[in-house]
């Protein structure tokens, strides 16, 4: 059963984007953003409740597949830095990469998961176009290198936090 902020954060979510029958979305959100699959759901953890989001970044290519994903396993080494970061995984059924965020609902937003969801399918978007193999993280000081890289990344996982 869903919890009572997490119904709020979803019913509010609806109305931004005009889907009606929010309550058909309580148990599993499956929402097309930009020809963009994400599933949104809660997940409780002790006492917390946290807002489960998967990005379904696409098929890996069978060229350069390896490459791919080193660059998968390099992006999460560089995010891992953050708390409540995103990581990389591929969906053992479907075989296609997802991103995948937890959040905690009582620190959500409709408005700022709204806009997470566009960045995140903006960021689909450009990795089944390159892969993210045009752009290697750069070896600086910082662990946000591969942020720097991809300039979303870093401002997309961190806005949501405050």
């Amino acid at each position: 059963m869903s919890s009572r902020e997490y119904c709020q954060l979803i019913d509010e979510i609806c109305r931004i984007t005009l889907l009606s029958d929010p309550e058909s979305f309580y148990q599993y959100a499956h929402l097309n953003i930009n020809q963009i699959n994400f599933t949104l759901t809660e997940q409780s953890v002790g006492e917390e409740n946290n807002l489960l989001i998967i990005c379904e970044m696409g098929e890996i290519p069978n060229k350069n597949q390896a490459a791919i994903l080193f660059r998968l396993l390099e992006l999460n080494f560089h995010l891992f830095a953050e708390p409540r970061s995103p990581i990389c995984s591929v969906n053992p059924e479907t075989q296609k990469v997802n991103l995948c965020i937890s959040l905690p609902v009582i620190a959500a937003t409709a408005t700022g998961i709204v806009r997470l969801l566009t960045q995140l399918a903006e960021m689909a978007a450009l990795w089944r176009e390159t892969y993210f193999l045009d752009n290697p993280p750069r070896s600086d000081s910082s662990s946000y290198g591969f942020s720097r890289a991809h300039p979303s990344l870093h401002t997309l996982f961190t806005q949501e936090k405050s």
